[in-house]
């Protein structure tokens, strides 16, 4: 895709979700087709963000600017538009977000806003314009809410200019979104560097300590320094408050938000009331990823899935998607 014609995927997209509403509710299938074409769109994205690498940031804000603004849909009070990372979300969102979506269409986003607004924000921190990639980091949270990227960068701001409460409240919306694991520990590992930066290191020893017996896969970022890793040694394991009492104080708690654990829940069970088996054992498996709680485990494990081999009207994945109204 080029500059030239990313209008034109605008436009096509829209007329696609449009055409889908109308004959009952915007399907997984063709939710799968848009995220393979949002490569192309992805493609602009690495070049601009290149250009920025090699110090051509001037030139990459431009373009950056004129890429994402000419993406953007029309305005439409009827729609509810995300630009999501992954499958999985444009089914949680409508369920998580229902009172937002109340008497409106859900539909994706022509384009992946989310991503161009943080490649916007990234640019702008490296010209030193902290504060007008903070708003960039906003929209990109906008379009994207289950998006982890964009909550460091924006917690290193407030950090830097002493905006204490709304780091903190930061971290709050971070664990209360968070449907992935990743998402969950980052809350946890911000929660720690907070408590460390307010002198409640005991407290932050508490936090490292739990992530450090609940590894995750996915990478990290620093959230302390060796000082601080020294400053938390002091306290050993056994005299440490229990985790569980020191995430429950700043309004977090162990494991994730019961919003999200419900959210997830509904979307396998709509699943497999329209007998989209293999959706159901997906969402099962980011459901134990993010409790590691085996009763996921074991629902994944008991799914019987429909034989479609000989049965012309099987309603197997394949076809009929899930509603997204």
């Amino acid at each position: 895709m080029t500059e030239l014609n990313h209008k034109s995927r605008r436009q096509y997209w829209q007329e696609r979700a449009a055409a889908a509403r109308k004959k009952g509710g915007v399907t997984e299938d063709l939710i799968k087709e848009y995220m393979m074409d949002q490569q192309q769109f992805l493609e602009v994205l690495e070049e601009i963000g290149m250009l920025g690498k090699a110090g051509n940031l001037r030139k990459a804000l431009r373009k950056i600017r004129r890429v994402v603004e000419g993406a953007l849909p029309e305005k439409n009070d009827q729609l509810i538009s995300k630009a999501l990372d992954h499958p999985l979300e444009y089914l949680v969102y409508p369920i998580f977000f229902a009172q937002e979506c109340e008497g409106k269409k859900f539909t994706p986003a022509p384009l992946p806003l989310g991503l161009g607004y943080h490649l916007w924000g990234g640019i702008l921190m490296d010209l030193g314009k902290p504060e007008d990639a903070y708003k960039r980091f906003e929209q990109s949270l906008m379009w994207s809410p289950f998006s982890y990227a964009n909550y460091y960068p924006m917690n290193r701001i407030l950090e830097g200019k002493g905006d204490f409460s709304g780091w903190f409240q930061n971290i709050r919306r971070e664990y209360e979104h968070a449907i992935y694991r990743r998402n969950l520990m980052g809350a946890y590992g911000e929660l720690a560097r907070y408590y460390l930066l307010t002198k409640e290191t005991e407290k932050a020893a508490a936090i490292r300590e739990y992530m450090k017996t609940h590894p995750i896969m996915d990478a990290l970022p620093s959230y302390w320094d060796k000082a601080m890793d020294a400053a938390m040694d002091t306290f050993s394991p056994e005299t440490l408050p229990a985790f569980a009492t020191v995430v429950q104080a700043a309004g977090l708690g162990e494991g994730p938000h019961k919003r999200a654990l419900a959210a997830l829940d509904e979307v396998a069970e709509r699943a497999l009331s329209l007998h989209q088996e293999d959706t159901a054992e997906r969402v099962y498996a980011y459901l134990y990823d993010l409790t590691q709680d085996s009763q996921y485990e074991a629902k994944a494990a008991h799914i019987e899935k429909a034989d479609c081999s000989h049965d012309h009207d099987c309603h197997h994945d394949e076809g009929k998607g899930m509603d997204h109204e």
